[in-house]
């Protein structure tokens, strides 16, 4: 007979039991516990075998295995950084046209020296993958990166260290509401990659080194809780689903392709067919006989001239019937792009559709950069020149940034564009007169402005008017 229940033990049970109800339900109705937008079928990523929380392990590991995923990214980021920005000091067009300061050759300098833009690329990169990145600033200071920078002048920094976000993290975050830096971290924790002992062949235990933020800038979006969301700016994130997609379709494929040319044997007995025979006409004992089928069927999987006599068996290989799958993987790839911006399929795989689709593409690719460049990347640097401007290097200098113009028409096009002028000035000799100087092709044209044209320009202008006066 069941002993009488303690009152203080059924009141404690019972707040277990309500606190447990509490739980599960704020976690079935928080938005970031319902994996995928259907409330009916709320465990839908667990099915299909994605991640209910999409960190940056997960991220980074679709982006080391899967050849689409590494191949986009990489490309990506290639477009981008395929040339280097160039620092202009003051503001404005007028900047840009205008002959080289020594503030500008001191900067170049100072890139080149550090490999900054380098370092800047891989470190975009790795912000691509993961919610932020960071370069370390390598400064020979003499003093531990747990203490703060004085004085700062560009000949101190030797290079800089680009980090994955999985390898630094914030350890104390700026609490002061009063100050410019509220929210942003104050410290951080760099662990250092695992280092082989070559003298005892072990690995050495990598060690937590604390940063002060003056040697780190960061690019992304960081938490200081410590944790990666997915609500960061970051380009993987809304691509996963898809990639893994692509990377399912593409294994269990190979997988079925594999399973095909292995020939797994199947074995039909004839209903009639006396066990001790077959085992005499094996050699076996009857009890022996399945392993002396799994044996042939290893033989016949493994040599190419293998054979087999059996009797009152019919032995057939197993097939696995392929869909074709294009038309699934072509759906995914599709979303994969737009996921990345609306970047060209073609672009990621190399695949050339024809001269004018390749051509529009290409166009494409190249607006998305532009737009990369003018929306992320500016930002970004200009933000890292103000973070070494406030560390005491080129400080009252006022920069921007100057990119190549991945738009620039082709040689072959820039000549088009000419003719098409000529055509235009030969069809309008009848009316309104000539429409472009020959000055105006030969730059359309990607040459440069005959200065014997302009001067002739200006005297038959002069002629005119004189012609006027009299």
């Amino acid at each position: 007979m069941d002993k009488k229940r303690n009152p203080a033990e059924i009141v404690a049970n019972a707040k277990q039991m309500l606190a447990a109800n509490a739980q599960q339900y704020t976690r079935a109705t928080l938005p970031g516990w319902l994996p995928g937008q259907d409330n009916k079928h709320d465990r839908l990523y667990r099915v299909f075998g994605l991640p209910e929380q999409l960190t940056f392990q997960a991220k980074k590991n679709l982006y080391d295995r899967n050849g689409f995923v590494k191949g986009a990214i990489d490309k990506l980021c290639g477009k981008v950084w395929q040339d280097n920005p160039e620092i202009v000091e003051g503001g404005g067009e007028e900047a840009k046209d205008r002959k080289e300061t020594q503030t500008e050759k001191e900067f170049a300098a100072f890139a080149k020296r550090t490999k900054l833009w380098r370092c800047f690329a891989m470190a975009d990169k790795y912000r691509m993958v993961g919610n932020y990145s960071a370069v370390i600033l390598r400064i020979a200071d003499g003093k531990d990166w747990s203490l703060p920078v004085d004085g700062l002048t560009p000949d101190k920094i030797v290079g800089f260290y680009p980090v994955w976000e999985d390898q630094l993290k914030v350890s104390s975050t700026d609490t002061d509401r009063m100050s410019d830096t509220y929210g942003e971290p104050l410290l951080w924790t760099y662990r250092e990659p695992v280092i082989l002992d070559d003298s005892m062949n072990t690995r050495v235990k990598p060690v937590d080194i604390t940063i002060h933020r003056d040697r780190v800038f960061y690019l992304g979006d960081v938490f200081t809780d410590g944790l990666s969301s997915e609500g960061g700016n970051n380009l993987l994130a809304s691509a996963y689903n898809s990639a893994f997609a692509l990377f399912k379709l593409n294994q269990s494929g190979a997988e079925g392709f594999a399973k095909n040319s292995m020939r797994q044997i199947h074995a039909n007995f004839d209903k009639d067919a006396d066990m001790r025979k077959v085992a005499q006409a094996l050699g076996v004992k009857v009890e022996e006989i399945g392993d002396a089928f799994q044996s042939m069927g290893e033989d016949l999987n493994t040599f190419l001239d293998a054979f087999t006599v059996t009797q009152g068996v019919d032995m057939t290989a197993l097939s696995v019937s392929m869909p074709a799958i294009a038309e699934f993987a072509q759906w995914n790839i599709n979303e994969f792009c737009a996921a990345l911006g609306g970047i060209p399929s073609t672009e990621l795989t190399g695949t050339l559709t024809g001269d004018r689709a390749s051509t529009e593409n290409a166009k494409v690719m190249a607006m998305l950069t532009d737009g990369r460049r003018n929306q992320v990347e500016n930002n970004d640097i200009l933000d890292f020149v103000a973070f070494l401007q406030g560390l005491g290097c080129w400080t009252g200098k006022e920069f921007d940034i100057s990119w190549s113009d991945l738009l620039v028409p082709s040689p072959l096009e820039k000549v088009q564009l000419a003719g098409a002028m000529a055509d235009a000035n030969a069809k309008s000799l009848t009316g309104a007169g000539l429409l472009f100087d020959a000055n105006e092709m030969r730059v359309a044209g990607g040459y440069e402005p005959d200065a014997d044209a302009d001067l002739q320009k200006e005297v038959d202008g002069m002629s005119a008017e004189m012609d006027k006066e009299d």
